[in-house]
């Protein structure tokens, strides 16, 4: 039997352009992320991680994007979780952040069962965004550390006028039994001026292709677990679409 490919051709197109529409987009890809350092957003290049490569995680969802990071060197700590509202399919979606820097510092499990003095809480503000600081001091370690929220990008059109952008964590020292100090104002200054994101503060040049492509089902339970071994609430459901307040009355 002979086959006529010019009868045939336009069906295969056809079919193609079938296949195609019915691939997932990439803001329907949700899952957990090992992504590549190069592509991940959460800098901490102050209070002594300058050149440290944290361990990162990143969860996709089709309304936001959440990055968590774990800084290590020489005993001292760092935390810190990233979520940022995605817009591929609504423009009206922002980030739901009503957390305080005390209720960060509950959230993490360095910090489950141990006692602390805490300082009154203090605003920072690099120039790129402000920053609500809490230095403590972790007595049960004898390190000291401070907890920070901060967040930008408000959506004006919000009848709740909520960010786009959250992020929050801590720095903890490694420990000092014999000073029984705190963070020293030059300290704080320096950790908080050394907090950055990829794209915001910072230079982004994104490498791959990872987080438009399917997660691998492999990683799953072991990059989940790397996460919530550090804070048991990752991944946050923080973003929600809105509705635009305001406009025509009933009789317009």
């Amino acid at each position: 039997m002979r086959f006529d490919l010019k009868r045939l051709r336009f069906p295969l197109f056809a079919m193609a352009l079938l296949l195609g529409a019915c691939a997932t987009p990439p803001g329907a890809i949700e899952g957990f992320r090992d992504v590549d350092e190069r592509d991940g957003l959460i800098v901490l290049d102050g209070g002594g991680f300058k050149g440290v490569t944290p361990k990162r995680v990143t969860h996709l969802h089709a309304l936001q994007r959440q990055e968590y990071a774990l800084f290590e060197k020489a005993g001292a700590r760092a935390e810190v979780v990233l979520v940022q509202a995605r817009h591929f399919y609504l423009d009206t979606v922002a980030v739901n952040f009503n957390m305080v820097t005390e209720d960060v510092i509950k959230l993490w499990s360095a910090f489950k069962g141990k006692a602390m003095k805490m300082e009154a809480p203090v605003m920072y503000n690099p120039g790129w965004t402000g920053f609500w600081v809490r230095p403590f001091r972790l007595t049960t370690e004898d390190r000291a550390c401070l907890a920070f929220t901060t967040e930008w990008d408000t959506h004006g059109d919000d009848p709740l006028l909520r960010p786009d952008k959250v992020m929050f964590g801590y720095h903890c020292a490694a420990p000092d039994a014999a000073s029984g100090a705190g963070l020293s104002e030059a300290q704080i200054g320096d950790i908080v001026k050394g907090i950055g994101v990829r794209g915001v503060n910072r230079h982004l040049l994104v490498t791959s292709r990872e987080l438009n492509m399917p997660p691998d089902p492999g990683k799953q339970g072991m990059l989940s677990g790397l996460a919530k071994r550090g804070i048991a609430a990752f991944p946050f459901e923080m973003a929600e679409s809105y509705t635009i307040s305001g406009g025509c009355s009933q009789n317009c």
